[in-house]
């Protein structure tokens, strides 16, 4: 069995943007590096959301990470909403098993949280 990649990428809460160019180490404490030309500094926990890649792609070849809002299809439904990684092990979305489907990224609960609002 293939292992899949193991990556993350960071939400700066204050700053409103994503990171995957970072450092964390085995205390958790996340440094970025050359963050628009500063020097590497400390980001406090409280101040960003680490998001785990799931080893998958959406139909388009988009890396689907912890977090984002993705459009699934399984038996003709189609099942919008967060990639979670579940009590069981896996990564889902809503009831569905995200290995299993045909999956698009369609934004991330950061930036569009309006897709998520009832149509």
């Amino acid at each position: 069995m293939a292992q899949r990649e193991i990556k993350f990428r960071a939400w700066l809460i204050k700053d409103e943007i994503f990171l995957d160019d970072f450092m964390l180490n085995s205390q958790g404490m996340m440094y970025v590096i050359d963050y628009w030309g500063k020097k590497p500094y400390y980001v406090d926990p409280d101040d960003r959301i680490l998001e785990q890649y799931t080893g998958l792609k959406d139909k388009n070849g988009v890396e689907i990470y912890e977090g984002d809002i993705v459009s699934a299809s399984i038996y003709g439904l189609i099942e919008k909403g967060v990639v979670e990684y579940s009590q069981f092990g896996e990564w889902v979305v809503g009831n569905i098993r995200l290995n299993q489907v045909i999956a698009n990224v369609i934004g991330n609960i950061h930036e569009n949280p309006e897709l998520l609002e009832a149509e």
